[in-house]
């Protein structure tokens, strides 16, 4: 039998060491691999989400986005250059599984005219029913001064999921945060006088630092 091969610790350092930087590498390079389609598919959730909750329009929402304040907004024009609503993405922390972000579209009144969730880890068959029709429907045509903008349980004019009290109200605040950022959206961007007859009017100047604002 031949004799048992002894490995100093100074070898079995540097053996640790190795294995350790060869799997550094291949860790790195999986990352590198998977990175841009992860953020690509990231994007393309998002613009999809755009477009299914903005009005009909003819721009790239996601090539003129503003920032207002700490918010995204995602503008939208018709043929015509006028102004047919807007896109807020907005996040809650307060929700029952944790941060909710919505992506709340608003029509050029200001009234919400789309709502998706973009992120959500709410219970399936409670919290989740923040994203469908019964908690939905009744909000859209409605503006920040239509109605109270909180549950009933709060004294309210919104019916909350059932058993999802929390997750409604996390959807609610997230929509009240929509409106403000909206709201200040119209009352920078656009101007006193439409630019053509009809026109819906938009000061450039401002739109233009709020974008580079989303780079810096």
């Amino acid at each position: 039998m031949p004799p048992r091969k002894e490995f100093s610790p100074l070898s079995l350092v540097l053996t640790l060491v190795l294995i350790t930087a060869c799997a550094g590498v291949v860790l790195a390079a999986v990352k590198q691999i998977t990175e841009k389609p992860i953020a690509q598919a990231k994007r393309q959730e998002k613009l999809q989400a755009i477009e299914n909750v903005l009005p009909e329009h003819t721009n790239a929402p996601d090539q003129e986005v503003v920032q207002v304040g700490e918010y995204a907004l995602y503008p939208g024009f018709n043929a015509a250059g006028e102004f047919v609503g807007a896109a807020v993405e907005v996040g809650d922390a307060g929700g029952y599984g944790g941060k909710i972000t919505l992506m709340i579209g608003l029509d050029a009144e200001g009234q919400v005219c789309g709502i998706q969730a973009t992120q959500l880890n709410e219970t399936p068959g409670l919290g989740d029913g923040i994203t469908k029709g019964k908690f939905l429907d009744p909000l859209m045509g409605k503006g920040r001064d239509d109605m109270t903008w909180r549950v009933t349980k709060d004294g309210g004019d919104v019916d909350g999921v059932t058993a999802a009290t929390i997750s409604s109200r996390a959807a609610l605040r997230a929509i009240s945060v929509a409106f403000e950022v909206f709201a200040q959206y119209r009352n920078k961007a656009l101007s006193d006088a439409p630019a053509v007859t009809g026109a819906t009017p938009y000061n450039q100047a401002w739109a233009q630092d709020a974008r580079a604002k989303v780079t810096r």
